[in-house]
């Protein structure tokens, strides 16, 4: 992960937080939606896979 990637992630993080302190939660929705997204978008640019497969939770 490059600089820029970090800064961007750490504004998102940043309007995240700022939005669940002022309790906005469609504020926090939007934002986090957003952040999920854009972060797949990019993965997938990267990753080439067809799919990934995921497994439950796992209890501690």
């Amino acid at each position: 992960m490059d600089a820029e990637i970090r800064s961007i992630t750490a504004r998102a993080h940043t309007k995240i937080t700022d939005a669940i302190r002022d309790q906005d939660g469609p504020a926090a929705m939007r934002r986090m939606a957003r952040h999920v997204c854009g972060f797949a978008d990019a993965a997938a640019r990267v990753d080439r896979r067809g799919q990934v497969e995921l497994s439950g939770p796992t209890e501690d």
